[in-house]
């Protein structure tokens, strides 16, 4: 009896430890800072280090380009430059507001961006940004350039990208 009891406890154990680690990363990906302000759902849309046109390579510049799905020649330009940096048609089930955030030219490998939060101020939305810089250690001596693309709800309000840095 002691032995199935124990073999319960541990089974409970771990279906509890499983639901917190599950339950960690669900609200992560729908922003679990607090700013005192609704958070907003997003989807990152694909992100990369190495845009395939290297004209696209900002040598140091960070651009930060909103698009309108709902304006047919702003999806247009979207597809266009989706198609510069990866070669690829963008999904066709994009509705609502496309940010394109292009960090800058980094001298090695091993950046990324990270959304830290998106939440809704009064008439504006702010986009909160985290650029993770490579662990030390050996990293690719190559010219990067990180990149992603954020699917945020159709809002129709100004947006505002906040960098934060580690």
């Amino acid at each position: 009896m002691a032995e199935i009891v124990l073999r319960l406890s541990t089974a409970l154990l771990f279906v509890l430890m499983a639901g917190c680690a599950t339950g960690q990363t669900t609200l992560k990906e729908n922003n679990m800072s607090d700013r005192n302000h609704p958070s907003i759902s997003y989807h990152v849309v694909a992100s990369g280090a190495y845009p395939v046109d290297e004209a696209l390579y900002s040598h140091g510049k960070r651009s930060y380009t909103i698009y309108d799905t709902d304006r047919p020649e702003e999806l247009e330009a979207f597809r266009k430059l989706y198609g510069k940096l990866t070669e690829k048609v963008p999904p066709s089930d994009l509705n609502g507001t496309l940010i394109v955030a292009i960090y800058g030219t980094q001298s090695t490998g091993g950046y990324s961006f990270r959304v830290e939060d998106i939440r809704e101020e009064e008439d504006v939305v702010k986009l909160w940004l985290k650029l993770e810089k490579p662990s030390s250690g050996l990293v690719t001596e190559a010219l990067t350039n990180p990149w992603m693309v954020i699917l945020l709800p159709d809002l129709h309000k100004k947006i505002e990208v906040v960098e934060e840095e580690n």
